[in-house]
C-alpha cells in the first residue's frame, strides 16, 4: 500500500497486478460490470446497476475485523469502459461534496504464445480520512485472494 500527502490530507492508492489465464474480452467483461464483483471481490459486498442510467451502480463496500464490521455506500460510474480499460469514479447527487473513490483496471494479453491469458492492474484510490491500519490489512487480504477468484469467475461466465 502506498500513501501519499498532499497539504494536511492523506490519501490511500492501492495497486495490484493480476494474471489470470482467461482471455482479455471474457475478463473485461467482468470487471467491466461493477455488479460481479460480489462474486470475486471481498471487499465490495453489493452492487446494483441502477435501472434508469446504464454505467451506474450503487455500491457498498464492506469489511469486517472480528465481530466488527464497517460499511460504505457508494454511488459509482463506470467512466471509461474499452477493450482494456475500465475505470469508475464516485458520483454522488445529494449536492454535498463527498471524498473521491476511484477504481481502474488495465488490461493487455499475457506474454508468450499461446497464451490465452491476461495481465491486470487494479488500482484503488481513496483520498478520504477515514482510512485506516485494519482497513489496509483487509484490503490486502483481499488483494491477495482476488486474482484467482476473478479467473475462476471469468472463466465460468465467459460467453
Amino acid at each position: 500500500m502506498s500513501e501519499a500527502t498532499t497539504g494536511t490530507m492523506e490519501y490511500m492508492h492501492r495497486a495490484i497486478s493480476v494474471s489470470v489465464d482467461t482471455p482479455i474480452k471474457d475478463v473485461m467483461e467482468v470487471v467491466g460490470d461493477l455488479a460481479t464483483y460480489p462474486d470475486w471481490l471481498g471487499l465490495v459486498h453489493e452492487a446494483v446497476p441502477d435501472a434508469d442510467i446504464q454505467g451506474v451502480f450503487l455500491v457498498t463496500l464492506r469489511a469486517k475485523i472480528g465481530p466488527f464490521a464497517r460499511s460504505k455506500k457508494l454511488r459509482m460510474i463506470r467512466t471509461v469502459y474499452t477493450e482494456s480499460a475500465v475505470k469508475f469514479e464516485r458520483e454522488e447527487t445529494d449536492g454535498r461534496q463527498h471524498s473521491n473513490w476511484v477504481m481502474s483496471v488495465d488490461a493487455a494479453p499475457a506474454a508468450g504464445d499461446p497464451s490465452p491469458g491476461t495481465e491486470l492492474e487494479i488500482a484503488l484510490s481513496y483520498d478520504g480520512d477515514l482510512w485506516s491500519a485494519p482497513l489496509e490489512m483487509i484490503l490486502d487480504s483481499q488483494a491477495t485472494k482476488a486474482g484467482q477468484r476473478l479467473d475462476d469467475y471469468a472463466k465460468s461466465h465467459s460467453t
